[in-house]
C-alpha cells in the first residue's frame, strides 16, 4: 500500500554545530493533510510552523491564548500527536544535556504535555516565527535559528559532569547499561543520583535507558530486520518483551506501527547551499570522563542524537527516496540508515 505523503528533509549542516543541537526542515510535498503519533526519542523538541498555518501538538498544555510561535515537546510524549494542513516546518533538536541551556524550563516540566514556545522564549519566538513566514530558503532559516540560539543560550548552565557521563554511557550503549551500576561507579548512593539525573536530564535512569533502548529498536524495525533479530540486538529477552515495550512506550506494536502510512513514505535529503552563524556545540561539563564503553551499534552521537546522513553543506541533493533517519518533526519516524 502506498503512503499519501513525500517528505523532503534538509539539515542545517554547516549552520549548527552537531554537539548538542540540531536543526532538520521538513516540507510534505504533496499538500496531503499530516497526522501522526509522537513517539518516544532521546532529545527535546522545537517545532516551528514556517506557514501562515498552524503546527498542533497535542495533549497541549493550553495557556488560553492564540496558536503558539512554535511547540515544545519532551523525550516521552503520553499519545501525543502532531497535526499539521501544510507540512513545511523547522524543528530544533536539542540533547537533554543542553536542552536547559537555550529553554529556561525545568527537565521535568518538558515532559508531556506539550509546551507553547512562546510560554519558553517569549517574544523571541514571535520574532523568529516573523523571519521564518518572510523567508523561504532553508539557507535563510538556518541562519536566522543561529542568531536567535546564540542570543538565548544561558552560559551559566552546568550539568554535572557524572550525570553528563551517565547519559552518554547510556546512549553509546543503546540502553543496555546496567543502571544499578551506574551510582556505584560515581561513588553516589543510589537515592543521590536518581534525584540529580532526573532533576538535570528529565527522566530517571532507567526510564532514560528504556528510551533509547527504544529509539534504537525502531530503527532496526523501520529499517526491515526481523523482530526476533532486533529484540536480540538490542537486549530484549524475546520478541514478546519487544512488543509489551512498544506498546507501553508508544501504545501499539512495532508490526502495527509500520502499518501506518507515514513509515511508507518516500523521502530526500538536501543541504542547504552557503554557511551561516555556528551555534558553539556544548562541552563536557567541567571534570567529566568520556566513557570508554563501545558503541554497540547506536545510532546516535555522544548527545543522543541522530548521526548525520548528509554530505557537506555545499551539495544540493544528498539521497535519494527511502528511509534513513527523521523524516518528520518531533522525531518521528527515524528510521535506522545504513551503517555509516
Amino acid at each position: 500500500m502506498s503512503s499519501p505523503y513525500v517528505f523532503e528533509v534538509t539539515r542545517a549542516d554547516g549552520f549548527i554545530a552537531p554537539g548538542g543541537v540540531n536543526v532538520v526542515g521538513f516540507r510534505e510535498r504533496s499538500g496531503t493533510a499530516f497526522t501522526h503519533r509522537i513517539l518516544p526519542r532521546p532529545s527535546v523538541g522545537v517545532v516551528i510552523d514556517c506557514t501562515t498555518g498552524s503546527i498542533t501538538a497535542g495533549p497541549m498544555r493550553s495557556t488560553g491564548g492564540p496558536a503558539p510561535s512554535g511547540v515544545v515537546g519532551g523525550m516521552t510524549p503520553v499519545d501525543g500527536q502532531v497535526c499539521a494542513a501544510r507540512l513545511d516546518c523547522l524543528e530544533i533538536q536539542f540533547s537533554p544535556l543542553v536542552a536547559g541551556a537555550y529553554l529556561d524550563v525545568a527537565p521535568v516540566e518538558l515532559d508531556s504535555p506539550f509546551l507553547s514556545l512562546d510560554d519558553v522564549w517569549g517574544p523571541p519566538a514571535q520574532s523568529l516565527k516573523g523571519q521564518l513566514l518572510e523567508s523561504h530558503d532553508w539557507e535563510s532559516r538556518f541562519s536566522a535559528v543561529g542568531q536567535l540560539l546564540m542570543a538565548v543560550r544561558r552560559e551559566q548552565h552546568r550539568v554535572d559532569p557524572e550525570i553528563a557521563d551517565a547519559w552518554r554511557l547510556i546512549v553509546a550503549t543503546g540502553g543496555r547499561v546496567p543502571v544499578a551500576r551506574l551510582a556505584d561507579r560515581y561513588g553516589w548512593s543510589r537515592t543521590r543520583f536518581w534525584r540529580r539525573f532526573r532533576a538535570q536530564v528529565g527522566l530517571s535512569p532507567k526510564r532514560a535507558t528504556r528510551v533509547v533502548r527504544f529509539d534504537r529498536a525502531l530503527r532496526l524495525v523501520s529499517a526491515g530486520r526481523p523482530l526476533a533479530v532486533v529484540a536480540t540486538e538490542t537486549g530484549f529477552a524475546d520478541q514478546p518483551h519487544l512488543n509489551r515495550e512498544f506498546r507501553e512506550l508508544a501504545s501499539t506494536t512495532p508490526t502495527s506501527l509500520l502499518r501506518e502510512p507515514i513509515w511508507r513514505s518516500p523521502m530526500s535529503w538536501t543541504s542547504p547551499r552557503g554557511s551561516g552563524p555556528a551555534v558553539s556545540s556544548d562541552q563536557p561539563a567541567r571534570g567529566a570522563q568520556k566513557s570508554k564503553t563501545p558503541d554497540m551499534g547506536s545510532r546516535h552521537d555522544g548527545e543522543g542524537h541522530p548521526r548525520s546522513a548528509t554530505s557537506s553543506p555545499g551539495s544540493r541533493r544528498v539521497t535519494s527516496a527511502g528511509r534513513r533517519g527523521p523524516a518528520v518533526p518531533l522525531g518521528i519516524p527515524r528510521a535506522a540508515g545504513r551503517a555509516r
